[in-house]
């Protein structure tokens, strides 16, 4: 078996409005691709015989060998981000299932999946590096309006006196 997920803690387990799809949530527990202690997220498709308590302790999900031919097709595939992506090898491939064993503290639970990802959580300190959105619309337009007219000759003095008689400064 290869281990794809693990997590420290208590790990939240969800069923996602799609039949079949959960989400855990916790702490990774160092296993590739995350990093420890960080936030993550294992999103699971089409695992139709999963029904996991509402929480697990020290969760992990395990990829039945595909040498074995349980399942067969299937890889890991890391990507630049941190984000694994459980697919087909071949694209356009038939629909197969992966052989996975989620266990946690006192669970244990054999059953298969169409695909599996693992997400990392952004962090507050990364969210608040990151640019703010963009201004509306309008107000996009109204500021590249009124720097094109202070680019006219007489513009600013006008748009300056008109500021001074509304008590702008």
């Amino acid at each position: 078996m290869t281990l794809y997920a693990a997590f420290e803690g208590e790990v939240r387990c969800e069923r996602l409005a799609e039949p079949g799809a959960w989400r855990l949530s916790g702490r990774a527990r160092g296993a590739a691709p995350t990093r420890a202690g960080e936030p993550q997220l294992l999103l699971l498709n089409g695992a139709r015989d999963l029904d996991p308590p509402a929480t697990l302790q020290d969760a992990e999900l395990e990829l039945v060998d595909a040498t074995s031919g349980a399942s067969p097709g299937w890889r890991t595939q890391p990507a630049t981000v941190g984000v694994a992506l459980l697919a087909p090898v071949a694209p356009g491939a038939p629909a197969t299932r992966a052989g996975c064993v989620l266990r946690g503290h006192a669970y244990g639970r054999a059953f298969s999946l169409r695909s599996a990802q693992v997400q990392l959580v952004a962090s507050p300190t990364l969210i608040a590096l990151m640019a703010p959105p963009p201004a509306p619309l309008a107000m996009r337009a109204l500021a590249w309006l009124l720097l094109n007219l202070a680019r006219i000759p007489g513009v600013a003095g006008l748009l300056a006196r008109t500021r001074a008689d509304h008590g702008g400064g």
